[in-house]
């Protein structure tokens, strides 16, 4: 038992040694959003796709969207979607970018932009993000 948590105060400073050495380096900055949340990738696009709550985190509005960038920092269209209110967090998923919208899941094709389906949460005050489990390959 005091191996094992030898070995693992080991581990952890090796790790936290590791992690310092590590320095980052800018490679492009972008500005344009509205109270920017979230972002996620998807492999089969290319692109880059970033939440914008534009307005209270709260507020049913209508006014929040999802932009979608490229990997070289251009803006590809900063009103990809429109319409959502307050959007967070994000994943993809297959076909589907996959937002947590308040009280309601929104799901939206990959590659038209569209809103395909709304899901309500019943009693949901404030989604912040969405995951997905991995599927069995």
């Amino acid at each position: 038992m005091i191996v094992r948590s030898i070995l693992t105060a080991v581990m952890c400073i090796a790790l936290v040694s590791a992690a310092q050495a590590v320095e980052l380096e800018q490679v492009w900055m972008l500005e344009g959003f509205s109270q920017p949340e979230s972002v996620a990738y998807d492999v089969e696009t290319g692109f880059l796709y970033v939440s914008n709550v534009n307005g209270g985190p709260s507020d049913h509005n209508g006014a929040g969207f999802i932009s979608r960038v490229n990997l070289d920092g251009t803006m590809d269209e900063l009103h990809w979607t429109d319409g959502l209110d307050a959007p967070k967090g994000l994943v993809v998923s297959g076909n589907h970018i996959i937002v947590s919208d308040i009280d309601r899941i929104v799901f939206i094709d990959h590659l038209s932009g569209e809103m395909s389906l709304t899901v309500d949460v019943p009693g949901a005050v404030f989604l912040n993000d969405v995951a997905i489990a991995p599927q069995d390959q």
